[in-house]
């Protein structure tokens, strides 16, 4: 009777803890967005494409539309892949799989470009400035979560840490991987390519 109280009392806490993950997810992105419109009001009449005149329009266009192609994708398979597990810190192994084999942080790195990129690509300063804002939070808050991921993972982490860019995606790999049809997912049903760095070490 006991242990069926015990197990009763670990699975209310794991689900506690999930609905916990999830509003802080939706605080955080509330947050977020307080900060962008508090940003671009305080910058309004500062259009960015006037501020960057000596560069074409279209280029500023351009190069937003390719931040936002590129790391939105990149920021939702980093929430599909991390789970409400790994949103809690309470993952069982060392995510390396999936869009964390190229970079240790796709989600931060994924809004955070996403943002500045559909700020260019509107010109609107405001909300350029705030993606580029968020990604300095999030630099000091990945500071904290690695001390973190070492004290659980130990060599594995400081290993992966070495290889794995933490903002900006190997795209090499990345690009190579997709062209050979080896993108890693958790259960391996995909073959990985053994790249000279990756091949020495497995981790999770």
């Amino acid at each position: 009777m006991l242990d069926n109280f015990n197990i009763y009392k670990v699975m209310k806490t794991q689900n506690l803890l999930k609905v916990l993950a999830v509003l802080g997810v939706i605080t955080g992105i509330s947050v977020f967005l307080i900060l962008s419109l508090t940003v671009s009001k305080n910058l309004t009449d500062l259009n960015l494409f006037k501020l960057l005149h000596f560069m074409p329009k279209k280029i500023i266009q351009f190069v937003g539309l390719m931040n936002v192609l590129t790391f939105l994708p990149i920021f939702i398979v980093g929430i599909v892949t991390l789970g409400t597990d790994g949103a809690i810190g309470k993952a069982d192994t060392l995510k390396t799989w999936s869009v964390y084999k190229y970079v240790r942080n796709p989600m931060y790195s994924g809004i955070s470009f996403t943002v500045f990129g559909a700020g260019l690509l509107m010109g609107i300063t405001g909300v350029a400035a705030a993606g580029l804002l968020w990604l300095c939070l999030c630099y000091f808050v990945s500071l904290i979560e690695e001390k973190s991921l070492t004290k659980r993972f130990g060599q594995s982490y400081k290993d992966y840490k070495k290889i794995t860019p933490r903002f900006i995606p190997d795209f090499k790999i990345l690009f190579s991987d997709l062209f050979h049809n080896s993108f890693v997912n958790k259960k391996g049903n995909k073959k990985l390519k053994k790249y000279s760095y990756l091949s020495k070490k497995t981790y999770g």
